[in-house]
């Protein structure tokens, strides 16, 4: 039975489930402004003190969040061990489009098993708060990595060509990320790149899309999205090689090939 408090959200007027500010009507369903203004202005909102008890997971700390979802620590006691646990950011009043991209996430990432790619654990549902626990990575965005100093050329081109040979499996199980950036690739304690955040994942099977992105939509990371995903044409494999060489790109200079 799971005891994330969602008393604040049975009201007349719906509060945000991660600041307690109130959720405003958009075309996307119920979203809390505060929370998307933080994470545009990259000053997210601590998260609301007291028991953080979901389901059998207890959340520690918020490791990161984006337009659609946070991540925090957690513990599974029953396993006894620690996991990265993403959950939507307006929970259970999240428009069914971002509900069915969160939930594809977890069924594209959970088709991959390879080293260089962060493992899926589970997914679920909890109170209609959809969910899913991932390998936690202990270490540091290779975003971070860049801004705080830029690594010599053969590092770079070393990270990229691991990060590459990941990319490679997912596309030979049909999965194109579309949204590789530097702060999607994360660098372990031990330093080795792990793929992560398959928001944007498309799968192809037989040669068709699952369809659950419209073609014209516009969606991705511009400084790295390749001309054909930035005019809302149909994205291949080049896609994501396009963005990978941006991001060495950005790797070797100190910043993307286009602001």
């Amino acid at each position: 039975m799971c005891r994330l408090d969602y008393r604040l959200l049975k009201t007349p007027n719906p509060l945000c489930p991660q600041c307690g500010g109130q959720l405003s009507a958009t075309p996307l369903g119920p979203q809390c402004a505060a929370c998307l203004f933080a994470v545009l202005a990259e000053d997210a909102p601590e998260s609301p003190q007291g028991a953080r008890v979901f389901g059998e997971y207890e959340l520690l700390e918020e490791l990161g969040r984006g337009g659609m979802g946070v991540v925090y620590r957690a513990w599974q006691p029953a396993l006894q061990r620690s996991v990265a646990l993403k959950m939507l950011l307006a929970g259970p009043f999240a428009a069914p489009e971002f509900a069915q991209r969160f939930r594809r996430e977890a069924q594209a990432a959970a088709r991959l098993q390879h080293p260089g790619i962060a493992a899926i654990y589970e997914a679920g549902d909890c109170d209609g708060q959809a969910y899913y626990t991932m390998e936690l990575i202990e270490g540091r965005t290779l975003a971070a990595l860049a801004r705080e100093n830029l690594p010599p050329a053969r590092e770079a081109a070393a990270i990229l060509e691991k990060t590459a040979r990941a990319v490679a499996h997912a596309h030979a199980l049909g999965v194109l990320h579309r949204d590789l950036k530097p702060s999607n690739i994360l660098l372990g304690a031990d330093g080795e790149p792990k793929v992560a955040d398959f928001g944007l994942a498309r799968v192809v099977q037989d040669g068709n899309a699952d369809g659950l992105t419209l073609s014209t939509t516009v969606l991705g990371s511009p400084p790295y999205m390749a001309p054909e995903q930035a005019g809302g044409r149909a994205t291949t494999e080049a896609t994501d090689v396009y963005a990978l060489g941006a991001v060495l790109y950005e790797l070797l200079t100190g910043r993307p090939p286009h602001q």
